[in-house]
């Protein structure tokens, strides 16, 4: 009797050593599975059974990959931009123990690259005239699965696109929302509008005169500006036409080049200024 009796504690032992070892069953990995370069997401591994521990981990190249707790059923993870691939293959192994289960979960994860623009085109002239801005990617990824959405209306000739023809009735900041795959972004343009319309008469008052020094005066090869300010400036010819647009800025010297012979103005939102070049 008393050897029976050991022989089932036995096996009580035995079975209980078994199923404390028994792998866990993994079912899946729940989480967004197109993400933005540098966000962190959330991940979720889905088990089953005795768990005591996870291992998070991707298939090749996985450098920049930040996994927020490599060890947990919940984790956050931040993908840089892949330069070559556009894909990581996730995985995710349970543990109970030191017993892995049979299989992992994997999951296939799209990240795409955060858009950004550049902005061209002048952006000053005169009242009641337009000018064509371009907004050129500044990104890895194929400028045509980038889309364009420009606010406010006013003054545009279209409001998708890169390129939009603005002609606003007065100075506005238009904003671009940029969308690439699940990813936004904005940029923004200022566009300064100038009262010109009195730009050729031989006479300037006070106040036009004011607040940028131009030398020398006449000039031959170059003038120099300088504006006691930060401004956007346009320099027009004769008959009102924007020849160069430029930033200035406060204290600083800017060399103008390369203008033929003949009177120009300067304009600031504020000023102007009347520039001859000669021979």
């Amino acid at each position: 009797m008393k050897i029976i009796f050991t022989f089932f504690l036995s096996v009580l032992f035995c079975v209980g050593i078994s199923f404390a070892q028994f792998p866990p069953t993994m079912n899946g990995i729940s989480g967004p599975s197109g993400v933005c370069s540098s966000a962190a997401e959330t991940f979720t591994a889905n088990a089953t059974g005795t768990i005591t521990s996870y291992s998070w981990s991707f298939a090749g190249p996985a450098s920049g990959v930040v996994i927020g707790s490599p060890n947990s059923s919940v984790t956050t993870i931040s993908f840089p931009f892949p330069y070559v691939n556009t894909t990581y293959t996730l995985h995710c192994v349970a543990y109970n123990g030191s017993i892995p289960s049979v299989t992992s979960a994997s999951m296939i994860i799209t990240v795409y690259e955060t858009p950004n623009v550049s902005f061209s085109g002048a952006t000053s002239f005169c009242q009641g005239s337009s000018t064509n801005l371009s907004a050129s990617p500044t990104i890895l990824s194929s400028s045509s699965t980038l889309s364009y959405n420009w606010s406010p209306s006013t003054g545009l000739n279209t409001t998708t696109g890169p390129n939009v023809v603005a002609s606003p009735p007065a100075t506005t900041n238009y904003t671009v929302l940029l969308t690439l795959g699940n990813c936004t972004n904005t940029a923004m343009v200022t566009v300064n509008v100038m009262n010109c319309g009195t730009v050729g008469l031989p006479e300037l008052n006070n106040s036009e005169i004011g607040g940028i020094s131009v030398f020398p005066n006449p000039g031959s090869e170059f003038v120099v500006l300088k504006s006691q300010k930060d401004v956007l400036a346009v320099i027009l010819d004769q008959i009102g036409k924007e020849v160069r647009s430029l930033k200035l800025v406060a204290g600083e010297e800017t060399r103008i080049n390369g203008l033929n012979p003949g009177v120009y103005f300067v304009l600031t939102p504020e000023t102007r200024k009347k520039v001859i070049i000669t021979k």
